[in-house]
């Protein structure tokens, strides 16, 4: 009897080893395929990719919640570095519902702060700087990680307020970053030096501006075979609006082997750096060239808006989900406060009785005296839905003849684009009647629902300029900053 008890605790220590080896071989399988994801990242994307999508598997197969949210974090990352918002944005949705998420204020940070930069990708400038601020309002530590992340936050600030012509508030995150950055001399983010850069360059101060774009070169080559394609952009455009246009085409051409050698598949930047050289050739009166990336830069945006399309159903979707979460949390308030005030809930209940009487005798009344009336209108209803119904029909049918000549800049976009869309042009005039016809063009492009990128290439202007336009534009039609433009438009004019 006792023989039969050991064997059987030895058998059970045996068992509990075996597993306990098999979880930690696991675990470790994790952590190195993960490590060298991260060591890949900017190095060769698609290879880093694969890593941590192969880590992924392996952790959704574990309870290791806290190894989960990593790979979820780290997926995602990779993903939106190749422009793919839509699965990006899953990962990033997974990771937010993991235990070790949500008890982690440092992992819950590098969860929205990828949410940001898909929505900054996606030209939600908005909603990017919301979440960029509101990691900043969180009580995070001094730790190395937390420095970081609060210096990518400004940085991305920075950047953004850059982009939309917002000099003061671009210098202030930037200083902010750099404040963090001297006090955290460890930490080195080459990306601030090119924001510092680009904000001489637009002010024209050509001379610090190349200052600081030599000084971010000079950080990112200390790093061994990344990728510096956002440095070789810098000098591309530096040279460009210094009008040394063979030297400017010699870095957007190194900047397109540099994304092709790292396999970076950055969409915005090889499309803009199409057109960018597509001009350029332009200058030089090499028409051949000229029209070889310009079919280049065509194709590279198409391939873009398809997948835009994907992208911004992503968002909504995530952008309602977060609303339903914050109309369940009002609920429980609401339930709350009234558990607390049970007598107040018995006045109102009363009231709201006796209203709801009241209001249903006149109803009563009404509905007998309008019955006739009703009927009337419920035939108008049915036949302006039939009329709408083939309207809409007819305009899915000329949609891609409006986009064509919008991407080409046809001359007779705006003409027909009143035609297929009287309703649009009419809208937006309602509210300001005084508006010109570049405006209104400019409308016309939101409206079809290209954002500021495509229109200044599609124009042949930069990117502030439009931005600056586009913020006139607002001003003139008195839409506040948190709006969406395009929504807007769509709202007025009753489009889906």
């Amino acid at each position: 009897m006792i023989s039969s008890k050991i064997y059987l605790t030895l058998l059970i220590c045996i068992i509990s080893s075996q597993l306990y080896f098999a979880q930690n071989h696991t675990q470790l399988k994790i952590d190195e395929l993960l490590k060298e994801s991260k060591q890949l990242i900017g190095k060769d994307d698609l290879r880093a990719l694969i890593l941590s999508e192969k880590a992924t598997k392996i952790a959704e197969k574990t309870i290791d919640s806290k190894r989960k949210a990593f790979c979820y974090l780290n997926t995602s990352n990779c993903l939106v570095n190749m422009s793919l918002n839509k699965e990006s944005l899953n990962y990033m949705e997974k990771g937010l519902r993991e235990s070790a998420t949500k008890n982690d204020l440092i992992l819950y940070s590098q969860f929205i702060e990828i949410k940001a930069l898909n929505y900054f990708t996606l030209d939600l400038l908005n909603q990017a700087i919301e979440n960029y601020k509101s990691i900043l309002s969180f009580p995070l530590d001094n730790s190395s990680e937390a420095v970081k992340i609060k210096i990518r936050c400004c940085t991305m600030l920075a950047s953004i307020y850059l982009y939309s012509n917002k000099y003061i508030k671009a210098k202030y995150y930037i200083n902010i970053a750099q404040e963090l950055k001297n006090q955290h001399s460890s930490t080195e983010i080459p990306e601030i030096y090119i924001i510092i850069g680009y904000i001489y360059l637009d002010q024209g101060k050509k001379d610090s501006a190349l200052i600081y774009f030599k000084k971010s070169s000079e950080k990112i080559n200390r790093i061994k075979d990344i990728s510096n394609y956002s440095q070789l952009r810098a000098f591309g455009d530096f040279y460009y609006y210094s009008k040394d246009y063979k030297k400017s085409l010699k870095y957007y051409f190194d900047l397109l082997e540099d994304m092709k050698r790292h396999r970076v598949c950055d969409d915005d930047y090889i499309s803009n750096t199409y057109k960018r050289i597509s001009d350029i050739f332009r200058k030089l009166n090499d028409k051949n060239n000229e029209l070889l990336y310009l079919d280049k830069y065509l194709k590279q945006i198409q391939k873009i808006e398809s997948r835009r399309k994907e992208n911004i159903q992503a968002v909504s979707k995530i952008l309602s989900e977060e609303k339903k979460v914050e109309r369940k949390n009002q609920k429980s308030r609401l339930i709350w406060i009234l558990t607390i005030v049970p007598s107040i809930i018995i006045i109102i209940i009363i009231f709201f009785k006796i209203k709801i009487i009241s209001l249903k005798r006149t109803k009563y009344i009404q509905s007998m005296k309008h019955s006739l009336e009703i009927q009337s209108k419920e035939k108008i209803i049915i036949k302006q839905k039939e009329t709408k119904k083939n309207l809409e029909k007819k305009i899915n049918e000329l949609f891609p003849e409006i986009i064509q000549l919008a991407k080409t800049n046809n001359p007779e976009f705006f003409a027909r684009f009143n035609e297929i869309y009287p309703e649009v042009i009419t809208g937006v005039l309602k509210q300001n009647p005084k508006l010109r016809i570049s405006e209104l063009t400019l409308c016309a492009y939101i409206f079809l629902g290209f954002n500021t990128k495509d229109i200044a290439s599609i124009l042949s202007r930069s990117i502030s300029t439009v931005a600056n336009r586009k913020y006139n534009l607002r001003k003139k039609l008195h839409i506040s900053p948190e709006i969406n433009f395009e929504i807007w438009i769509k709202n007025l004019t009753n489009f889906p």
